[in-house]
Formats: structure tokens, C-alpha cells, sequence
């Protein structure tokens, strides 16, 4: 199981209701992403930082924002 307590997305631009279904959107790319056994680690606090291109459409963004964190995931839990 996962279990993200907070997800913070600061992105100008997006109304709340927005921000909120991006972070949606994030959460199951990752829920169905998440690389065997991960799930059993603990980590307190992720950050990732991100430029993402204004014209991108909200599943492209989610992706890009998933597979970042993904990799940094990976990267801790190494």
C-alpha cells in the first residue's frame, strides 16, 4: 500500500479545482507505476523540483510530474 499524506503543487495558473485533479491525476500514475516492493519503505519527505512547459496538457503534466518523482524515489531508496 501507499500512502501519500500530502501532495503539494505549486503551479501558477491552475485553479484550485485544478490543482486539486492534477494531484489526482499524479497519485494513480503513480499508484499503478510504483516499481516491486517499494511500497514497503517509509520516507518522511520527498521534494522534487520541476520546470514544466505552459502548453503542456494536464495527463502530460501528471506523467512528468509521476515519472520525476519516481526517479527520485528510486534514487533514495538506493
Amino acid at each position: 500500500m501507499i500512502e501519500i499524506d500530502e501532495l503539494l503543487i505549486r503551479m501558477p495558473g491552475l485553479s484550485e479545482e485544478e490543482g486539486r485533479r492534477l494531484a489526482e491525476m499524479v497519485a494513480g500514475y503513480l499508484g499503478a507505476h510504483l516499481p516491486e516492493g517499494i511500497s514497503e519503505q517509509h520516507i518522511s519527505t520527498l521534494t522534487v523540483q520541476m520546470q514544466l512547459h505552459s502548453k503542456m496538457d494536464h495527463d502530460a503534466m501528471s506523467v512528468a510530474i509521476a515519472e520525476r518523482i519516481l526517479q527520485q524515489l528510486k534514487a533514495t531508496l538506493r
